[in-house]
């Protein structure tokens, strides 16, 4: 096995470090809070979900996971490794949020989505992490985002991006800043919106609209 295998297996394994670890975490918490309980106690889920020890070993699993694989080839074919990383972390960050909400709507006994909707934006570290992926995987390939967009368009992206990135910050105004949950949700909700229709918007808001150049006729000799 070459030594751009044994990279490329490592990191892959540790890319699943962050699913594998808050699973497990989420189960062991499951069983030691109430093991015949058929839905996932509500304590259990913060308490994983709010973890910042499980926060920082996923965030050193993952960029373990791009030291190993960049490094292990040449520098000359690091570039297109580099953009596949960047790819894996937004398949990552998405897999994150579908897992923590799925986690979140058994913490509300599988029916209410309205408390496991309150739970999943509870549970912090959950979409801090899921953003914070977003947010790396811009700065290890800008490409990616920008591309061969006009510099009007790249900065509606880079500034709807910016506000996806920090939309999580508004969960923590509740704790820091002691205002209310709805309130701090607002901010989350707010930057999150905002964030997403500078995306998608593109060059419908800064961009110019294109323009049909007439067509020439041959003309008559």
């Amino acid at each position: 096995m070459t030594s751009k295998d044994t990279s490329e297996d490592a990191a892959f394994v540790l890319y699943f470090v962050p699913i594998i670890a808050g699973i497990a975490y989420g189960i062991y918490e499951w069983v030691a809070i109430n093991a015949k309980s058929g839905a996932m106690p509500t304590v259990a889920y913060l308490i994983v979900s709010k973890s910042p020890y499980l926060f920082l070993g996923a965030l050193i699993a993952i960029c373990l996971g791009v030291i190993i694989e960049v490094r292990g080839f040449a520098q000359t074919e690091r570039g297109p490794v580099v953009l596949a990383n960047s790819s894996r972390m937004q398949i990552l960050a998405v897999a994150v949020l579908i897992v923590g909400f799925a986690a979140a709507i058994s913490s509300a006994g599988y029916s209410n989505l309205g408390l496991a909707f309150t739970n999943f934006l509870r549970g912090t570290y959950t979409i801090i992490f899921a953003f914070f992926l977003l947010f790396i995987s811009l700065l290890l390939s800008p490409r990616l985002l920008i591309g061969r967009a006009k510099p009007s368009v790249a900065l509606t992206e880079l500034i709807g991006m910016a506000c996806l990135a920090f939309s999580p910050l508004g969960l923590l105004l509740e704790a820091k800043a002691k205002i209310s949950f709805p309130a701090a949700t607002a901010v989350t909700l707010g930057l999150f919106i905002i964030g997403l229709v500078l995306i998608l918007s593109r060059s419908k808001i800064f961009g110019r609209p294109k323009t049909t150049s007439p067509v020439k006729t041959p003309q008559q000799k």
